[in-house]
This record gives structure tokens, C-alpha cells and sequence, in this order.
């Protein structure tokens, strides 16, 4: 960056600073002006009557008091003339929220205004260092005038190589804990069926998905016996009526005692080449293999 750049940033940051003050100024100055008109409201709120000196013509003054001093004309605001008459006690409440929302506003230009001075005072330290950013033993090495600034960052082999080292250590331990876990925690490989009889014949661990299941000591429920009420049934036995007689009937029905099998879609096996058996009737296949199973088969024996 040249130096006619950084001169122009730094007039757009004192211009901004400028018009911030400028704004903070007349806000301040509408604050004071509601402070002295609530404490004109104040005293005028002690009497209906108040003697004072009014204008008469333009150049004399004549004694008299005020009336309806309890009763102010309010402009509520903005570039419509609509007024609303309100007591003095409303009037000072107004005032008062109106203060509220110029401290809120002020607060937020002194907050912008803080800011921008510290870009400027950064911006005008950056434009007179102007010196290469690296280690300590660079650090007082200044560039030409027409020259670029570079910033370096330090890189450490040395501590990369550790962090590598403990990284890995971490991983390790990470697996030894894991084959350590509790005896309730059992781990198995799980496959589905349908994956298992589309597989390209490759029997390789890392395609199967390690699953660790965790038992409950608590037993699955258990289908009734008998049904006498249908309002009562339980989703395993509107499961087994189902699989039984293929809808679930209005009649008193006698089921069989069956224990619910988890993970219904699914075969577990200890090994890739142990045969699947399930008790659950998931689609029964044809006697007759297919060809392409055929040939696999062949490929085994």
C-alpha cells in the first residue's frame, strides 16, 4: 500500500470521526434541553396559577400569572403538527423516555466513535513502522519506500513433528481403551441380508461396519396368550396376529407365546462364512439358484 493510499485512509477515518462527534454533540445538547424543560415542569406542577412577567407588545412586559399550569401542549414528534394536551406529570414521564432513548443512542455513537479512533491510531502506526513482521531476529528490518510489507508467520518442525507424535499416541491409547470395554458391551459385525447376497465375493473385514451393541437386563415384552380385549393390544401382538393370520381380527384370539426378536431386519454373525439363520421368515427363496449364484458357488467348492 503507498503512502497516498494510507493519507487517504486517514482522512475517511477523521472524517468519520468528525461527523460522529458532530452527531454526539446535538444529541447531548437535546438531552440538556429535556432536563431543563423537566424542571420547569416540575415547579409549575405544584400550582394551578403562577405569577409571572408576560410579554406585552414588543418592548414592555406586564405583570400577571400563568393558568392551567398543570395542562401541557405536547408535540409528539416528527414532521406532522400533532399535539396532545397531557398533564405534567405525563409530560415528565414522556421526557424522561425520551431521555432513556437518547442515552441508548449516545452510548452506541461513543462506542463507534472509540472504534474508529483506534483504527486510525493502528492505521497511522502501520503507515510510519512500515517494517517486515517476522521473528525477533528480523524484526528491525525495514523495506524501501515503493516496497510491499510481507508478514511471516514462524513455523517449527520440530513442534509439529511432537504434535504428530502425540497425536498418534492418543489414537493408540483411544484403541486400547476401546478393546478393554466391559463384558456387557458386546461387539459385533453386523451385515445386512440384502448386502451379504449382493456381495462381489471379496470375504475383506474392512467392508463390514462395526456395530457395539449395548444389552439392557431388562427383557423385551412378551406376546399374551390370549386376547380378550382389542383395546388393550400391544404392538408385539398386533405384530405376531399379523404374521399369523394376516390381519388383526375382531374375535377372542389364542397366541402363541413368543419372545420378540430385536433388530427383526437384521442377521448378526460372528463371521463372514457362518451361515445365516434366522427365525425370522424374511422372503423365502427359490429352490433353484440363480445363475449368477450358481457360478459363485462354483468359484467356493
Amino acid at each position: 500500500m503507498s503512502d497516498q493510499n494510507f493519507v487517504r485512509l486517514l482522512e475517511e477515518q477523521e472524517s468519520g470521526i468528525t461527523r460522529t462527534s458532530l452527531n454526539l454533540e446535538q444529541l447531548k445538547e437535546f438531552k440538556l434541553d429535556y432536563e431543563n424543560v423537566i424542571a420547569k415542569l416540575q415547579e409549575l406542577q405544584k400550582s394551578l396559577t403562577k405569577p409571572a412577567y408576560l410579554p406585552f407588545a414588543r418592548k414592555a412586559l406586564v405583570f400577571g400569572r400563568l393558568v392551567h399550569t398543570n395542562e401541557i401542549l405536547v408535540h409528539l414528534g416528527g414532521n406532522n403538527e400533532y399535539f396532545a394536551e397531557l398533564s405534567t406529570y405525563e409530560a415528565v414521564q414522556l421526557l424522561q423516555r425520551r431521555i432513556s432513548k437518547l442515552d441508548e443512542s449516545i452510548g452506541l455513537l461513543e462506542q463507534q466513535k472509540s472504534l474508529l479512533e483506534d483504527r486510525k491510531q493502528y492505521t497511522s502506526e502501520f503507515s510510519q513502522t512500515r517494517r517486515i513482521l517476522s521473528g525477533p531476529g528480523n524484526s528491525d528490518a525495514s523495506i524501501g519506500e515503493d516496497e510491499e510489507v510481507e508478514i511471516r508467520e514462524n513455523y517449527d518442525s520440530d513442534t509439529e513433528r511432537q504434535w504428530r507424535q502425540k497425536h498418534i499416541q492418543s489414537r493408540q491409547e483411544e484403541r486400547r481403551l476401546l478393546s478393554q470395554m466391559p463384558s456387557e458391551t458386546v461387539k459385533r459385525k453386523v451385515r445386512f441380508r440384502d448386502q451379504s447376497s449382493g456381495a462381489s465375493g471379496s470375504d475383506s473385514d474392512e467392508t463390514v461396519t462395526t456395530i457395539y451393541f449395548q444389552h439392557s437386563s431388562v427383557s423385551g415384552p412378551i406376546a399374551r396368550s390370549e386376547v380378550t380385549d382389542l383395546s388393550t393390544l400391544t404392538v408385539t401382538e398386533a405384530v405376531d396376529m399379523i404374521n399369523k393370520f394376516g390381519k388383526i381380527s375382531d374375535s377372542v384370539v389364542a397366541l402363541e407365546r413368543q419372545s420378540t426378536q430385536p433388530f427383526g431386519g437384521i442377521v448378526e454373525r460372528d463371521s463372514i462364512t457362518t451361515d445365516i439363520s434366522s427365525p425370522v421368515p424374511i422372503q423365502q427363496e427359490s429352490s433353484r439358484p440363480s445363475r449368477f449364484r450358481s457360478e459363485r458357488l462354483k468359484q467356493r467348492m
